[in-house]
């Protein structure tokens, strides 16, 4: 499983930006196509608005320990 040094909710929120056609430095179009990648590997989708957060989260995150006992 690959892993990313962003949160969940950065993940969202930068790909949601740039879906509307927020604009960002070459230093943000890498990290969104890091980000992108990621959710592609993960979640089989480039569309972030067909992920559901609580999925990202635990693609990210792994499950919580609740749920490993």
């Amino acid at each position: 499983m690959p892993t990313i040094e962003f949160s969940a909710v950065e993940i969202y929120r930068e790909l949601i930006d740039e879906k509307k056609g927020k604009p960002c430095d070459e230093e943000g179009i890498a990290k969104r196509n890091k980000m992108k990648d990621f959710v592609k590997v993960t979640m089989k989708t480039t569309e972030i608005d067909k992920v559901q957060l609580a999925d990202l989260k635990t693609a990210i995150e792994g499950e919580g320990l609740i749920k490993r006992i």
